[in-house]
């Protein structure tokens, strides 16, 4: 389906690009507890029997070539990706600028008296500020502009203590604060050469809500009066509070309304979940605040920014959604970006909650070797749910997406194949394919010709996908070959598409059992269209096969 991106007629915005980040199935059973990787010397790769080919069916009559499927045409949008000062390093590493429309800058504070702060008043000089002035940033700008991309600082002013709450009412209040700080904005963009600003106020109190409008009618003017192709957007908090998005995206003020689609759970969540569910009863969701949005303004003028990190908490059990826990001999819920996450699902499995629309693990835990256990769960965005989120964006005809934040990746390219599978659509019918192979550093030597191996294998796992396909997600192990209508196998375990995993080879739940003997382990790849590879056979010799999901005192 061709989605078309409409523009308001008073400023053009940039064309079709896509955006990378440097660092996002199917639904796996099982869980294992959290355990180190082992070295991983690069292995020598032992021999694996593929499944059997089918009998080739008889020669059948020529029949009539089909019309060919109409070429699928790229999707126009704008992709906004921020950068926050801690993450200035992975992003110039990682990030390709040919796939992205803006970058916007974390961040450069708002002082109450509408000054951008460049210095404290102890002398400190804010890192945000401090990395607009560093060489990288600059050579990264420049390599960014040169690619035509908008590079935007983001000024920011925040309101989430009674202190900063009280400056943001002082600031946007007076008259004088706001023009000051609009004509800052305007000097600062033109002196350093920007395409622009990204306006951060959050949360707005309801008593500003008003003078809030006025300052963005207030930068609009001052950057109009430079070059009114300067861009301007203002972030909006999920709930959408108090932001008047019809006048904040009216003619003579923002070009867009970032509304930051994250943050609907927080490390104090009561239950375990995704931080942006696509639908959720529980909590509010991504469809609703769209929904919502485009009460108050046109799509044309809406931009949903979708998180590349997740939260990990300890949890009362493993079943989805459990019931976080508490305790100083616990370890605390904690933010995890995106190539962490992967990490820990390639230990303990990868789930997948179709509502929230969102990845996750679960694990055993200890604070300390003392301390108590616990299971822990993980929720993040991984391909499919990011990719599930997109289309929400997409399908409502909204300007764009953003990313919060660039770098959290680390490299790994499945989130940002994502998002170009869906600007770019391709027909992608080629299932991947791949080599598995015992670590063979772990091999025990043989038994009747079988690699014989203890308590689980270590796999070392050489998947790929072809040129101009859809790009590689995930890979599935079981220890039975029995496969599903679409390819895949029906019991084994997901995990993301990585180049090393320990599978236990005691677990029933994929197969396994307790006893020695032989095992046939079963490897498949799925690319990001949906294609299951056919499933490639390492066979091997089973001693004392770990059977163990948890801490022994769970």
């Amino acid at each position: 389906m061709l989605i078309h991106r409409r523009r308001g007629p008073r400023r053009t915005m940039s064309a079709v690009l896509l955006f990378v980040l440097l660092v996002p199935f199917v639904a796996s059973a099982c869980i294992t507890v959290e355990s180190d990787l082992l070295a991983t010397p690069t292995p020598t790769i032992a021999p694996a029997t593929a499944a059997a080919s089918p009998t080739p069916a008889p020669l059948a009559s020529p029949t009539s070539t089909p019309t060919p499927a109409p070429t699928l045409q790229p999707v126009e949008a704008e992709v906004l990706g921020f950068v926050p000062h801690w993450l200035l390093g992975l992003a110039t590493r990682s990030v390709d600028p040919s796939l992205l429309t803006i970058a916007a800058f974390h961040s450069v504070e708002a002082s109450q008296d509408g000054k951008l702060v460049g210095k404290k008043p102890n002398g400190e000089v804010p890192p945000g500020w401090a990395m607009l002035r560093s060489e990288r940033f600059l050579e990264f700008k420049e390599e960014l502009q040169a690619a035509g991309v908008k590079v935007v600082p983001v000024v920011q002013r925040t309101a989430w203590t009674d202190g900063t709450r009280q400056r943001m009412i002082t600031l946007l209040s007076k008259r004088k604060n706001r023009r000051a700080l609009a004509q800052a904005i305007a000097s600062f963009v033109t002196r350093r050469g920007f395409d622009g600003v990204n306006l951060d106020f959050e949360p707005l109190p309801a008593r500003v809500a008003d003078e809030y409008v006025a300052l963005v009618r207030e930068v609009r003017a001052a950057l109009d009066r430079v070059d009114p192709a300067l861009h301007l957007s203002v972030d909006v908090v999920p709930g959408l509070e108090n932001y008047d998005l019809a006048a904040l995206t009216a003619e003579d003020a923002a070009d867009l309304a970032v509304i930051m689609g994250y943050g609907y759970r927080t490390a104090s969540s009561g239950a375990a979940g995704s931080v942006a569910p696509l639908t959720d009863p529980a909590t509010s969701d991504l469809s609703t605040t769209v929904e919502a949005a485009l009460a108050q303004a046109e799509p044309e003028r809406l931009l949903l920014a979708l998180p590349w990190y997740g939260i990990a908490w300890p949890t009362e059990s493993n079943q989805a959604r459990a019931k976080t826990r508490g305790g100083k001999d616990l370890e605390p819920a904690a933010t995890v970006v995106y190539s962490a996450a992967v990490e820990q699902a390639a230990r303990s499995g990868r789930r997948y909650q179709p509502d929230q629309a969102s990845a996750w693990s679960a694990y055993g835990s200890r604070q300390c070797a003392d301390c108590p256990s616990t299971w822990r769960q993980l929720w993040y965005e991984d391909a499919d749910s990011f990719g599930a989120k997109l289309d929400l964006a997409l399908e409502q005809d909204l300007a764009g997406v953003g990313i919060w934040a660039l770098g959290m990746d680390d490299g790994r390219e499945e989130l940002a194949a994502a998002l170009r599978n869906r600007l770019r659509p391709r027909v992608d019918e080629q299932p991947p394919g791949g080599t598995p192979a015992l670590d063979p550093d772990t091999v025990r030597g043989d038994i009747d010709g079988r690699a014989v191996v203890n308590g689980s294998a270590v796999l070392r796992l050489f998947g790929d996908d072809e040129e101009g396909g859809s790009g590689l997600g995930y890979v599935r192990i079981g220890l039975d070959g029995a496969v599903d209508g679409s390819g895949r196998l029906v019991t084994g375990r997901t995990y993301p598409a990585v180049d090393r995993v320990v599978f236990p080879l005691g677990d029933e739940s994929t197969g396994g059992s307790a006893a020695d003997g032989p095992r046939s382990i079963h490897v498949q790849w799925r690319d990001l269209a949906g294609n299951w590879s056919m499933p490639v056979v390492i066979e091997a010799q089973v001693l004392e096969p770990d059977t163990t999901t948890a801490p022994a005192d769970l």
